[in-house]
């Protein structure tokens, strides 16, 4: 894995939505606002993000949810410092 997993729509969105989700996500919300992933998006990020260590099915007692990692965490903070760099007025 590297910068490329980024390179895909939504993932930075995905990531950062992630982080402001502490009792973690169910695939369905990738589908809903703010993310608004399209079904094959939703599908290929998911898997991607799974795949490369970045989320882990989280401890619930009744949902499949997934949560960030560790190293999900520190990619995922990173992009909300890039936000905020790109939001700064000149």
């Amino acid at each position: 894995m590297g910068i490329d997993i980024l390179e895909h729509g939504g993932m930075c969105r995905l990531l950062v939505f992630y982080l402001d989700s502490p009792n973690g996500l169910i695939r369905a919300n990738y589908r809903d606002p703010p993310l608004r992933l399209g079904p094959r998006a939703a599908e290929r990020d998911h898997h991607l993000l799974f795949e490369n260590g970045l989320i882990e099915n989280s401890n619930h007692p009744t949902q499949l949810r997934f949560q960030l990692t560790d190293k999900g965490k520190q990619v995922a903070i990173y992009l909300k410092e890039i936000e905020k760099i790109l939001q700064k007025k000149n």
